[in-house]
């Protein structure tokens, strides 16, 4: 055990568990792959953690950091996120289970190097900054001898963006600006545990980020993300036809305002389509989109746009509206929305063009029916649409056969 002492990893797990159920005042039992990710984390592994929606990824950690807490042993973890609203949500939820946390980006280079948190979080971009390379490898600082796990949330990300998988030519929503630095999180100065983890991954998408990230002695734990409570549909259609398929959705808008089911609607081509997609909601619902009627301002909207230019306070808005019984209930977005936000109760998730990839496909289907209820993941595209997708998703959009096989 690299950190248990006398006590085996076992006994150290249970006791953490009990801590956290005191803590959070409810009893709870770990999944039998977030135990043994767990052990193997503890035990010394590179540990590579492929768990769906309600697979609890983010416990691994957290119980990672109160095993090392009931034995006395003073570890700081670091965790490497993509977006702002992950690592907002994931300060919380620490801070929930009695672990001292923070975030690189609003802390100082001398609080840094003293490391008196437990938990530190931080994008790519800023754990990839000069200032913060240089603390970790200045011997002088606390941070440097004990940082002892580095932890890559949303981990299929490295994949998309050290080039290693061909995503075709037209990716703006994905977009410049947005990830690229996750494809350089193999420059970090490993010498500590590294923990991938992320929701999605196949076979190969999990040999790039072993070989990404330069992972040895690496444990897989791998559970499919096929969600039984999720109906798969496809509709093909001529392009001049395609928000003709959404009428059904205007017609929910109208006739139940703010009880309209949450929906999520993807745009897998370009913040154009975005544009389109939104003002066509707008003229069609016309005063029916805003609630009340008679006071047509931004906040009273039931429609919203979320992409990665969009302002951080627009998103928080929009976000903390969509989590609890807000007024927005539909949002339409790029795959800027497609990570780490929980929602529990979005009930229809819309392709509106087919994805790239299955695993994009995936990410995004996983944002619906998180509380296990019953949600639909609907595509809508025409046939051009798909010049850019791989192989794997030009088949499962022409199967006639079950979906789920995919």
């Amino acid at each position: 055990n690299q950190d248990g002492g006398n006590r085996n990893s076992n006994e150290l797990i249970e006791e953490a568990c009990r801590k956290l159920s005191e803590k959070l005042n409810f009893p709870f039992k770990l999944k039998t792959e977030q135990r043994n990710a767990l052990e193997s984390l503890l035990n010394g592994n590179d540990v590579l953690a492929v768990l769906p929606t309600g697979c609890g990824k983010s416990l691994i950690f957290q119980l990672y950091i109160l095993v090392v807490q009931i034995e006395r042993i003073k570890r700081t973890a670091l965790v490497v996120c993509p977006l702002r609203s992950i690592i907002d949500d994931q300060i919380v939820e620490a801070r929930g289970c009695g672990i001292s946390v923070a975030s690189l980006a609003d802390r100082s280079e001398v609080e840094l190097k003293a490391s008196e948190f437990e938990l530190l979080f931080g994008s790519a971009e800023t754990v990839l900054d000069k200032r913060f390379l240089d603390i970790l490898k200045d011997p002088d600082a606390s941070l440097n001898r004990i940082l002892s796990v580095i932890v890559i949330d949303e981990s299929h990300t490295v994949e998309m963006w050290t080039g290693q998988r061909s995503r075709g030519k037209n990716l703006s929503t994905s977009g410049g600006g947005f990830r690229e630095a996750f494809g350089q999180l193999y420059c970090l100065p490993y010498g500590t545990h590294v923990l991938p983890i992320t929701g999605t991954a196949d076979n190969e998408t999990q040999k790039v980020i072993i070989k990404g990230l330069s992972l040895k002695q690496t444990k897989r734990f791998y559970v499919s993300p096929n969600r039984p409570n999720l109906r798969i549909s496809v509709i093909k259609c001529k392009k001049q036809e395609m928000f003709t398929n959404l009428e059904w959705l205007i017609r929910l808008v109208k006739e139940q305002a703010t009880a309209t089911p949450k929906s999520i609607i993807f745009c897998n081509g370009s913040l154009t389509d975005i544009a389109a997609v939104f003002n066509h909601m707008l003229l069609q619902s016309g005063s029916y989109a805003y609630f009340p009627q008679d006071s047509q301002t931004s906040p009273n909207c039931l429609v919203e746009i979320y992409h990665y230019l969009t302002m951080q306070r627009y998103k928080d808005r929009i976000t903390n509206s969509f989590k609890g019984n807000g007024k927005k209930r539909i949002i339409i977005a790029s795959s800027a929305l497609s990570m780490g936000v929980n929602f529990p109760d979005v009930r229809y998730v819309i392709h509106w063009g087919s994805s790239r990839n299955m695993l994009d496909y995936h990410q995004q289907s996983g944002r619906g029916g998180r509380d296990n209820k019953p949600s639909q993941a609907l595509t809508i595209y025409y046939g051009q649409q798909i010049s850019f997708c791989e192989e794997n998703v030009k088949a499962f959009l022409r199967t006639t056969s079950c979906y789920r096989i995919y």
